[in-house]
């Protein structure tokens, strides 16, 4: 895998947490479930790509 395959993960993984959090928790979501679900199925993606 190569540098920027493993920092465009962490970059999913850290919007997608940080998404996570102002919906479930403050329950102010900042992006529609549109936008969410690209990036879960970009992260997907990856995730088969590389068996991460």
């Amino acid at each position: 895998m190569t540098q920027a395959t493993y920092k465009r993960i962490e970059e999913l993984r850290d919007l997608i947490r940080e998404h996570d959090y102002k919906y479930y928790v403050l329950a102010e979501p900042s992006i529609n479930d549109e936008k969410y679900d690209m990036l879960m199925k970009e992260l997907e993606g990856w995730k088969r790509k590389t068996h991460n």
